[in-house]
């Protein structure tokens, strides 16, 4: 019996439940994910907030406020990565910061 139509049995769903049972049972998926961007929290808690650019933001990035990860864009000016940031107003979803 040739191979080839065997493998035509395998579906995608098929597939895409293998890797992702193959992702989550990594020992270090948890560490990998822990910081990872939450979109669907209320984020106008986060006004007045102190963090650090985890990256460039020009004039979008990453910011990190009490350990958890977020995206941000800067008010007007570029922000270098490891610099200390403020909250100023969140618009439409979006975190708008400003260096301090």
């Amino acid at each position: 019996m040739p191979l080839l139509p065997l493998l035509y049995n395998i579906t995608f769903v098929d597939l895409a439940i293998a890797i992702n049972k193959k992702k989550n049972s990594h020992p270090n998926w948890k560490e990998k994910n822990k910081n990872k961007v939450y979109k669907n929290k209320d984020l106008s808690k986060l006004i007045g907030s102190v963090g650090i650019s985890k990256t460039i933001l020009r004039p979008s990035g990453r910011i990190e406020i009490d350990g958890e990860i977020y995206d941000a864009m800067a008010r007007a000016e570029f922000i270098e990565k490891s610099r200390v940031i403020s909250v100023i107003d969140v618009k439409d979803g979006h975190i708008i910061v400003k260096e301090m």
